[in-house]
């Protein structure tokens, strides 16, 4: 008697991603058909604003849930499937992409799931956690929340003894005056002043104009680098997601319960 093998994560994983994004599309009222009473159901486009949504249990609740969320002509853009084995023979399996409902423009997305063996080639999924990327703090809010807070514990620390003004001096005030000036730019509506104005025993001279024009164009360059390689990155992560389909031979059954 031939034991059966089991496939490995990977091919579990694109399989299982493939059937599960193809029914979305094709039939999203039958999606529930791959839970059974165990499973545990998250998604994103269910939870109110800032507060966490309560998951669904069992394959009844979890179609409620995905009536609620009236799914109708999705089309899902791939762009990374990972895959590893978990305990009990199970599968975890996180997808990142694009997803489009109802004719709406694309959002990005994660969907991790963990499969459930119940045989070596038939799976089912115990649990799933969809969430849409723009419902989370981007980077921009994090760091002007971190440099707010910094900004107050600076001033709440740093105590720097009171500074005695100079006695004034006929002969080099109104260069004074003008360097200073120069070297003062707004900065969130407050002044501030560029490095450049600082030395030390005095205030140095402000940077010329070709130098800060010649900064600016080397910060372009290296923005529009880092632009082109992202592109290139992403161009080829999609060309290898929508090989799978082609390439791939179904090796396993997931499960369909009714």
């Amino acid at each position: 008697m031939v034991m059966e093998v089991a496939p490995s994560p990977q091919c579990v994983g694109r399989e299982f991603v493939r059937q599960y994004y193809t029914l979305l599309n094709r039939a999203p009222t039958h999606v529930h058909r791959f839970y059974n009473n165990n499973s545990s159901f998250v998604h994103g486009g269910l939870d109110t604003f800032n507060q966490e949504g309560k998951p669904a249990i069992g394959q009844k609740q979890i179609h409620q849930c995905i009536q609620q969320l009236n799914f109708r002509d999705c089309h899902a853009k791939i762009t990374q499937v990972d895959s590893q084995a978990t305990l009990g023979n199970g599968v975890v399996v996180q997808v990142t992409g694009e997803l489009s409902n109802g004719g709406q423009p694309m959002r990005r997305f994660t969907q991790t799931f963990v499969l459930g063996s119940q045989s070596p080639k038939q799976y089912y999924v115990h649990n799933d956690i969809f969430r849409y990327q723009d419902m989370v703090f981007s980077d921009d809010d994090t760091d002007k929340d971190s440099g707010r807070y910094e900004g107050e514990e600076e001033v709440e620390h740093d105590v720097s003894p009171p500074v005695e003004c100079p006695p004034k001096q006929t002969n080099d005030q109104t260069h004074g005056s003008y360097y200073l000036s120069e070297g003062v730019t707004a900065v969130n509506g407050s002044p501030h002043l560029e490095e450049s104005t600082l030395a030390q025993g005095g205030i140095s001279q402000p940077v010329s104009q070709t130098q800060q024009i010649h900064q600016i164009q080397q910060v372009e360059a290296y923005n529009l680098e880092i632009m082109q390689t992202q592109q290139q990155q992403h161009v080829v992560l999609s060309s290898q997601i929508n090989t799978y389909q082609f390439l791939f031979k179904p090796l396993l059954v997931i499960a369909y319960s009714f």
